[in-house]
């Protein structure tokens, strides 16, 4: 618990202060990208991450304070929303999941590369301040879990939630 405030919260602070000092005096300055995460627009659920929530919803105030900070110099501050990405922190040692679970991350989890595929072109080619990008919308969301909820099977956990390819 104490880690995850200290990594998300507490890093993300001091590492954006001494990012800001050193891009700001480069010639052509450039950009800042806080990695938001499952919290970071609000939602929750109980028995849901509460610490990590916590610390993403922060980092998203965060971002958009810094934006509004670094207005008129060589800094852009941007938030990226990745989606629910199938690292290692959310499958590393769940080879069995509750079916639910399983069904749910087959529908609106998505791999790595496939993330930054979509992302990675805008951010390197991003202009301005406070520019915020997903890899998922909350519209795409609710759209997947209507029409693939009927479909998704054996993605990346069977109907019984054991991990595939493990």
């Amino acid at each position: 618990m104490r880690s995850c405030v200290e990594i998300n919260s507490i890093g993300s602070l001091f590492c954006s202060k001494y990012a800001i000092q050193v891009i700001d005096k480069q010639e052509n300055g450039g950009h800042i990208f806080q990695m938001e995460g499952y919290g970071s627009n609000g939602q929750m659920r109980k028995g849901g991450p509460l610490v990590y929530g916590m610390t993403k919803f922060g980092l998203s105030y965060l971002g958009q304070a810094l934006a509004v900070e670094c207005e008129g110099t060589n800094v852009g501050v941007h938030r990226i929303y990745p989606g629910l990405t199938l690292t290692d922190f959310i499958t590393k040692g769940k080879d069995k999941v509750a079916p639910y679970m399983g069904l749910m991350l087959n529908i609106i989890g998505d791999t790595p590369e496939n993330v930054a595929k979509n992302l990675c072109p805008k951010l390197v080619r991003v202009e301005g301040n406070n520019k915020h990008y997903e890899h998922v919308t909350q519209r795409m969301y609710s759209f997947l879990f209507m029409i693939s909820a009927l479909y998704v099977r054996n993605k990346f956990y069977d109907k019984e939630g054991n991990r595939i390819n493990a």
